[in-house]
């Protein structure tokens, strides 16, 4: 039941490594249409707020299921249960940046190194989890699992923080700064 459990955050950490490998590779290229400036505008901000919602209910989620795991009467149901939790909200972040999609503005490749950088931080999240396998203490677990699941929440703020350095003073970064889901992070 303990490597259920690893495996399960273990495929968490996994799912949210993959939205970042999706969201590099569906296509994160500029675009090729530039009917007005005031159109680009609206279309960054239109989805530098659908990106930074999806971020703030990803972490908003991460949170709830970091503080389940902080109960002082922890079971392993209880455990498996946040575990869950967390997957769900990994995959509905995913299937989020999926529907997103790139962003249209010219620093696409630097978007997609962003992504990159995501998906290593994710992917030593995970390592952390796999040496959870032999683990027999539910306390312990849980505050690896924590420690994960906070680290996983700051590098999803971290990667909007490194969109919005792209193009501080342009287009992009106006429209971090001007989506309104994007005032907390």
């Amino acid at each position: 039941m303990r490597r259920t459990v690893a495996s399960r955050l273990y495929l968490l950490i996994a799912i949210a490594a993959l939205a970042g490998v999706l969201f590099a590779v569906t296509g994160c290229g500029s675009s090729s249409n530039n009917d007005t400036t005031t159109s680009t505008a609206s279309e960054l901000e239109t989805w530098a707020g659908s990106v930074c919602t999806a971020v703030t209910k990803y972490r908003t989620s991460l949170a709830t299921t970091r503080a389940a795991l902080r109960a002082e009467d922890l079971t392993r149901p209880a455990l498996q249960v946040a575990v869950q939790d967390a997957s769900a909200a990994t995959r509905a972040f995913t299937a989020s940046l999926d529907d997103i999609g790139p962003p249209p503005a010219p620093q696409a490749d630097k978007a997609k190194s962003i992504m990159a950088e995501l998906q290593t931080n994710l992917g030593k999240q995970a390592d952390k989890v796999r040496s959870l396998a032999g683990t027999n203490d539910v306390k312990a677990a849980a505050s690896t699992i924590t420690d994960a699941l906070t680290a996983a929440s700051a590098d999803a703020k971290d990667a909007v923080d490194e969109l919005r350095k792209l193009d501080p003073k342009g287009n992009l970064g106006q429209a971090l700064d001007s989506a309104g889901s994007c005032s907390s992070l």
